[in-house]
């Protein structure tokens, strides 16, 4: 989530008479309540000072402000001014364990974006995601050509893991950034009951999703509940899925699972065709 400090003046003796002072922000180049926020000034030295943080802003995004003083029956506002946050970059945070932690779903220009969907083993987002368009078989569950243990499923070549390059996080970043395993996704949720871990459901400019913060050092990672796509529909909006690089038994593979209701996640097994979301590790 990117944020930005705004200051401005105002003159205090307003503001003994009970007037409110502050920042309206918006996206639009003529800020007003109709089409932005308030932001309300907290605290004002006694030159008439005041700072302002917004957070929760878009990267690589303009954002229009002026200055305002409500006195109760008016508001005076000043000049229009803008600024534009930084451009996106993916970043590897330490939580506290075994691997670090992207700061963002892959394809996602911000934290609570929902990023892209990709059916595992896949490299790139599609429209369908169905067996006819899987990359892995030939048109059907039962004709699987790469990953697999049993011959009634197809080719067999006792694959368990992805190979880099079939891992979309390494394909797409490099570097020793990778899909995590169901291992490396457990960890992260048995976090959920630990002293030193915070789990909030939030909802960031519209996206719900879990705030996970390591209160050691206070780093986080937002999960986005970002639902899976199925054909061509995305289903379960509101419930975070995301694909480990752990393959299954029975022709399915591992993910992740992070409810939008309470405080949990699983790892689980799911039909490997769907389009689930991808949150990169690095070691």
């Amino acid at each position: 989530m990117s944020s930005a400090i705004l200051y401005g003046y105002v003159n205090t003796e307003y503001l003994l008479l009970g007037g409110e002072s502050g920042f309206i922000v918006s996206t639009s180049s003529t800020p007003s309540l109709d089409n932005g926020w308030k932001v309300v000034s907290q605290e004002v030295d006694k030159n008439g000072k005041y700072l302002v943080q917004v957070s929760g802003l878009t990267s690589s995004c303009t954002y229009y402000y002026l200055a305002f003083l409500s006195t109760g029956t008016t508001i005076l506002v000043g000049e229009v001014k803008s600024f534009t946050t930084k451009e996106f970059a993916f970043a590897a945070i330490d939580m506290g364990l075994s691997v670090k932690w992207a700061n963002a779903n892959l394809g996602a220009t911000a934290p609570e974006g929902y990023g892209d969907y990709y059916a595992w083993g896949e490299t790139e987002p599609k429209e369908n995601y169905s067996w006819s368009t899987y990359k892995w078989c030939n048109g059907s569950y039962d004709s699987l050509t790469k990953y697999n243990v049993y011959s009634h499923y197809g080719i067999v070549d006792n694959n368990l893991v992805l190979d880099l390059e079939d891992d979309v996080a390494h394909v797409k970043l490099a570097g020793k950034w990778r899909i995590p395993t169901s291992g490396e996704m457990y960890e992260l949720i048995s976090t959920w009951d630990n002293s030193s871990y915070q789990w909030e459901l939030k909802s960031l400019n519209g996206h719900d999703g879990w705030l996970v913060t390591y209160l050691v050092n206070n780093n986080s990672i937002f999960l986005p509940a970002a639902g899976y796509r199925y054909d061509n529909v995305l289903s379960y909006d509101g419930v975070g899925y995301y694909w480990s690089s752990s393959f299954f038994l029975n022709g399915a593979a591992m993910y992740m699972h992070v409810d939008h209701v309470q405080v949990y996640g699983t790892v689980d097994t799911y039909c490997r065709r769907y389009g689930f979301s991808v949150r990169p590790v690095s070691e």
